[in-house]
Formats: C-alpha cells, sequence, structure tokens
C-alpha cells in the first residue's frame, strides 16, 4: 500500500490479514492524500499529528476512524473509488 501526500511516498507492506500501518512526518500540515492499494486509489484528508484510522475490507466501502472521519466520509460519497 502506498500514501501519496506534498510530494512524498510513504509505504507499507500489508500483513497476512490484509492490515497495513505508515506513520507520516508530524511536521506535515493537513491535506488531501491518495492511497493506493492492490485493487484501487482513493482519497482521504490527513491530519498530522492525530490518529486516523481507514479500513477497506474486500468487497465492502471504505471506511474512515478517528480525526476528520466525518469530513472522510462526504469525500466517499463525491469521490467514487478508482478500480484498477
Amino acid at each position: 500500500m502506498i500514501l501519496k501526500f506534498a510530494g512524498e511516498s510513504y509505504r507499507t507492506r500489508l500483513d497476512a490479514s490484509g492490515r497495513g500501518i505508515i506513520t507520516v512526518p508530524n511536521n506535515l500540515d493537513v491535506g488531501y492524500v491518495t492511497v493506493y492499494g492492490p485493487r484501487s486509489i482513493h482519497m482521504f484528508y490527513l491530519v498530522p499529528r492525530k490518529r486516523q484510522g481507514v479500513t477497506k475490507m474486500l468487497g465492502q466501502n471504505i471506511s474512515f476512524a478517528g480525526e476528520a472521519e466525518e469530513s472522510n466520509g462526504y469525500l466517499i460519497v463525491l469521490f467514487y473509488p478508482v478500480r484498477i
């Protein structure tokens, strides 16, 4: 899984359960990020220095938790994921 934000890329490998954790530097500003997964691309609003969760299970919609959960839920309505 790759997260792209402010011109930088952050990568993680998914474990056997399909989970991965990406930790970004605390000095980043808030903004929109793009997450490239195995079969889709999603955008969400990142709030550095705050805990956020993004979950995408096979065959299910993406969901958000933590800081900016409401904003990210709204984004999903506006931007459908790109299937690759």
